[in-house]
C-alpha cells in the first residue's frame, strides 16, 4: 500500500491556481498542462491540473482554502484522486453545512471516505 495520497485539481482559474500555490507548502504540488485539442474550445489555463501530494501541511492548506472558498450553506468540490496505478478517479465531495460542525472538520471527514485517500488521511498527525 502506498504511504501517501495524491489528488489532482482540474479547472482552476489563474487566481485560484496562484492562491493555492501560495497556500500549499513548496514541494507538495506540481502543475500539468493539457493542451486544448485543435478545433476545440476552452480556456488554456482551465486545461491545467494542480497535482497535490497530501502531506499533513498540504492537506491542512487545501482544506482551509476549500472551506474559505465555500463558506455558506453548500460545499461542493470536484477533484481527481490518483489511484495506485496512476489512474485518475473523479470524486466529488458535497456538504450541506447544516450540522453546526466546523466546516473544515466536515471536509476532512468527507475526504477520509474517499477509498484512495482515506487510510492516508487517517494516518496523518492530528487526523485520527
Amino acid at each position: 500500500m502506498k504511504d501517501e495520497a495524491t489528488i489532482a485539481l482540474p479547472g482552476l482559474s489563474n487566481l485560484e491556481l496562484a492562491e493555492l500555490k501560495k497556500a500549499l507548502p513548496s514541494g507538495a504540488y506540481k502543475t500539468e498542462s493539457k493542451s486544448v485539442p485543435p478545433g476545440a474550445f476552452g480556456e488554456p489555463v482551465l486545461a491545467s491540473l494542480l497535482i497535490v501530494t497530501l502531506t499533513s501541511a498540504a492537506l491542512q492548506a487545501l482544506v482551509a482554502y476549500w472551506a474559505t472558498k465555500n463558506r455558506g450553506k453548500r460545499f461542493k468540490e470536484t477533484f481527481y484522486s490518483v489511484a495506485q496505478d496512476g489512474t485518475l478517479v473523479e470524486r466529488t465531495i458535497e456538504i450541506q453545512d447544516t450540522t453546526g460542525e466546523k466546516l473544515e472538520t466536515q471536509v476532512y471527514n468527507k475526504l477520509a471516505t474517499v477509498p484512495e485517500l482515506g487510510s492516508v488521511i487517517k494516518s496523518l498527525p492530528g487526523m485520527t
